[in-house]
């Protein structure tokens, strides 16, 4: 009887969410690992299983790396962390850390997440989104804290484990009254949610932006957020260095050349399946959303089962004056059962392999 009991007081630690109480900057926590500063030992989860590794993690793509130790440890499956003695009310940055340390292939982990009950990540895939095995990436968000003072983080498998190697939770601004600008003289100005990229920015800072704005708007579906990404004459992206996302809900993406020809994107603009859940990935409620006006060199290496320029919807979702060089699907057969269901398609060229798969037959005119 006594061993039974030291036995239960041994994991118990392991299943309570500790009451730490944080400083008003927030919390750095190394998950699934010990601490490492300025991150400090798994807490404040529930579920999951942890893991670790020694090889190297190669960093150089994240601003403000976390340690190497962090990225070596994870928590995996299905879990929640619930960041508790913030500040009511208060604005705090969320920073998920993550690297692939167990599959060599895109499309073997997909999760989702969110915060606060809001969907901030769909049909995550760390190994495609960083380009590789033992690379770090940072996925960042706004959040909350709840009238508890707490910010709840969740993980949902969509296949194999969902997986995070750091959780930060910092800043902790209190909300203020937005200021009436004054105009000024100059380029006008469309307002937040309007970006205009040129040749000139820093490539990684266009990845970054785009994929914010894409795990925002894949799961948006209801949301009253608006976006359009513009892109000015030039050349995007590379065969070794391509520039491959998602277009989520309410997003708009266009060039701004006179002709297709003038914008040119090396790498793919995508819309995926919804997964619902495991064998319940469609692509039947991807509406609002478009696509113009640019071309497209399809380059989509180590992306696994997603090689190739992916535009699986249904409707409300044209593309106009586009022409796409390269393998190019309208059914996104990656997740079962990938039902999709109609589209607009006008003034197009598809050059390379074709895969059509909208169940009621694409609406075009005249693409080719």
């Amino acid at each position: 009887m006594l061993s039974l009991m030291i036995g239960f007081f041994t994991i118990l630690p392991l299943l309570t969410r500790s009451s730490t109480t944080y400083a008003a900057g927030g919390v750095q926590i190394n998950a699934g690992g010990p601490a490492v500063s300025p991150f400090i030992a798994d807490t404040d989860f529930t579920g999951g299983t942890t893991s670790s590794t020694t090889h190297a993690i190669t960093t150089s793509g994240v601003t403000n790396p976390a340690p190497q130790a962090v990225y070596q440890s994870n928590r995996h499956g299905n879990f929640t962390y619930t960041i508790p003695n913030l500040t009511a009310g208060n604005t705090y940055t969320v920073r998920l850390d993550f690297a692939e340390t167990y599959w060599t292939a895109a499309g073997q982990r997909i999760f989702n997440a969110s915060i606060n009950g809001q969907q901030v990540l769909s049909n995550f895939d760390i190994f495609a989104t960083a380009g590789g095995e033992y690379i770090a990436i940072a996925e960042q968000f706004n959040a909350t804290a709840s009238s508890t003072g707490t910010i709840t983080i969740q993980f949902t498998t969509v296949k194999d484990n969902s997986l995070v190697n750091g959780v930060e939770v910092l800043g902790g601004t209190p909300p203020t009254p937005t200021p009436t600008s004054t105009p000024t003289g100059g380029p006008p100005n469309f307002g937040p949610n309007v970006y205009i990229f040129n040749p000139s920015m820093p490539l990684s800072q266009i990845q970054s932006t785009v994929n914010s704005i894409a795990n925002q708007q894949v799961p948006n579906q209801f949301g009253t957020q608006r976006y359009a990404l513009l892109f000015e004459p030039g050349t995007y992206g590379s065969s070794a260095n391509p520039l491959n996302f998602q277009v989520g809900y309410y997003t708009s993406v266009a060039g701004l050349g006179l002709s297709p020809s003038d914008v040119v994107i090396n790498g793919s603009i995508d819309v995926y399946n919804q997964c619902l859940g495991a064998n319940n990935c469609t692509a039947l409620v991807n509406f609002w959303r478009s696509l113009s006006n640019l071309t497209i060199n399809v380059t989509t290496p180590n992306s696994g089962c997603y090689n190739g320029e992916f535009w699986a919807v249904s409707q409300a979702a044209p593309v106009r004056r586009v022409q796409i060089n390269g393998t190019t699907t309208l059914q996104d057969f990656c997740t079962q059962p990938n039902y999709a269901s109609g589209g607009f398609i006008a003034d197009s060229k598809i050059t390379g392999s074709q895969i059509t798969g909208w169940s009621n037959g694409p609406r075009s005119r005249p693409a080719r």
